[in-house]
Parts: structure tokens; C-alpha cells; sequence
């Protein structure tokens, strides 16, 4: 079944890029088509890890300028994701739609998710995730909390997956997060699959959005020598690709849940 995962627009800087990147690495490896909808129009994050003539991959930029009061610029995803999973001539197979929001656009988002076609796209083989991703820093977990308390519903659980991927890029205590997000699970009964990223620095962070590469590019070779990146860059990447993408396989392969409580640690390389 092909994919939409909808990157949760909280907080900046919390590593919705990364989270989408090594998403869209994975459904490659899994034989999926990723197609990306980068919807940040200042940043690009998502977008500028992948050179345009990259075939593997299809990257849309969508323009997040609404022309009118009654307009909405994300239709365009939409109207994208029904035209490609409708053209199996052009498109065979299964494919991964992945929307990366622009940063601090929840409350916009939300509004337009109301009229959101999800039992549409589920007939055409279209399986909704929402991906939260936070930090311990408490306003990325408080930003996050609208979207739990509109999708963690058993109504919308028969529509709509989640999945958390906690990132330490700001340290690992995340006792916000177990103290105010993890009762908001606990009050639905819904469990969800939780992935942990350690921190990684910054220098990866700048070094393979620029040479337009990502991590999972590296791991298997596909890509071009790039100064900066010696030999145990390489290694840890490797590493640390083989690792996270053994726990976002799992969302392709419906293998198990995992509650927040009880969430895996992607480990560190090198």
C-alpha cells in the first residue's frame, strides 16, 4: 500500500527535514517512489537534499502564498498525491508521499486537514501517517499536542497513523514529554510507533543539504565524492543509516506497535 506521511508543522529547527530525508530514504529501499512535497517556500530544508535530476526521487516545491481568501495552496499536494497514485502507467508500483510543513503553520494546516479526503485516499491505496517530531525542549512537545488531541481518536485512528520521533539534537531529557504528551496516550489508549534520534551535530546538518545528498545516498553509494566527508564521516553515516532506518522500516512493514513509554533509541556510530 503507498504511503502519506504529513510532517507534523510545529516548531523550527527540530529536525522535520532530517525526519522526512531518512523517510523518504527508506521508502526507497522498501521500493517505494518517494515523492516530496517541500512546503516551506524560505527554507527548502527538505527539498535541497536531493538534486533535481535525481531520478529516484520526485521533489515538488509547492508555493505556500495563498492568493485569496478562500484559496488553499496545499490542494496542490493533494490534487499531486490523486494524480500520480491514479497514473499506474506513469507510476506503477507503490509509492511515499512525504509533505514536509513549513514550521509554526499548525494552526493553518489544521484548518485545511478538516476537509481532508483521508477515507478517499485509503480507496486508492493511500495509507495517512501524521509524523510528530520533537524535542525535550517543552514548546516543540506543546505544539505538537493540537494535532494528538484531534487525531488520537478511534474515529480517526481507522483514518489516520501516528508516529513520534523524538530527537535529542537539544539533549535527552524528555521528561516533558513523558509528563504531558505521554498522559495524552495514556487518556486515548492508543499506542504509536516512537523512534529516538541521538544528536548529531551540526556539521552533517549543513555539509549534505549543500552537496544536495542525503544520509541514505551515502549509505549506498549513490552519490558523488564530496570534499569534506572522510573516511569515518562515511563509516558513521553508515552506522547510524542502518540503524534508523531499521526502526522507520517498520512503518512500511506494519510490523508491531511501540508505546512512547517504551520507545527505541537509534545508537550512535563511530
Amino acid at each position: 500500500m503507498s504511503k502519506l506521511f504529513i510532517m507534523a508543522g510545529t516548531k523550527g529547527g527540530i529536525g522535520k527535514s532530517l525526519a522526512a530525508s531518512l523517510l523518504a530514504d527508506v521508502a526507497l529501499d522498501c521500493k517505494h517512489r518517494p515523492v516530496l512535497f517541500d512546503c516551506d517556500d524560505e527554507n527548502r530544508s527538505l527539498s535541497n537534499f536531493y538534486d533535481k535530476k535525481n531520478e529516484n526521487y520526485i521533489v515538488k516545491e509547492i508555493d505556500m502564498k495563498q492568493k485569496g481568501r478562500l484559496e488553499f495552496p496545499l490542494d496542490t499536494v493533494v490534487n499531486g498525491i490523486v494524480e500520480i497514485q491514479n497514473d499506474k502507467k506513469s507510476f506503477p508500483g507503490e509509492n511515499s508521499f512525504i509533505v514536509d510543513m513549513k514550521a509554526g503553520t499548525s494552526s493553518g494546516t489544521m484548518v485545511w486537514l478538516k476537509s481532508f479526503p483521508f477515507a478517499t485516499l485509503k480507496t486508492i491505496g493511500v495509507e495517512t501517517w501524521i509524523v510528530g517530531v520533537v524535542t525535550s525542549e517543552w514548546d516543540s512537545c506543546k505544539t505538537l499536542l493540537p494535532w494528538l488531541h484531534v487525531y488520537l481518536t478511534a474515529e480517526m485512528q481507522a483514518l489516520v497513523k501516528i508516529v513520534i520521533v523524538k530527537n535529542e539534537v537539544a539533549g535527552n531529557d524528555f521528561s516533558f514529554f513523558e509528563n504531558r504528551v505521554q498522559e495524552v496516550f495514556d487518556v486515548s489508549g492508543i499506542e504509536c510507533d516512537c523512534i529516538k534520534l541521538r544528536d548529531w551535530g551540526t556539521k552533517y546538518q549543513f555539509l549534505l543539504p549543500e552537496n544536495h545528498c542525503s544520509y541514505g545516498m551515502i549509505a549506498d553509494g549513490r552519490t558523488k565524492e564530496i570534499k569534506d566527508l572522510g573516511f569515518m564521516d562515511e563509516y558513521r553515516i553508515k552506522h547510524y543509516y542502518s540503524e534508523v532506518s531499521a526502526e522507520f522500516r517498520k512503518l512500511f512493514a506494519g510490523d508491531g506497535k511501540t508505546s512512547p513509554a517504551k520507545d527505541k533509541k537509534v545508537e550512535n556510530g563511530g
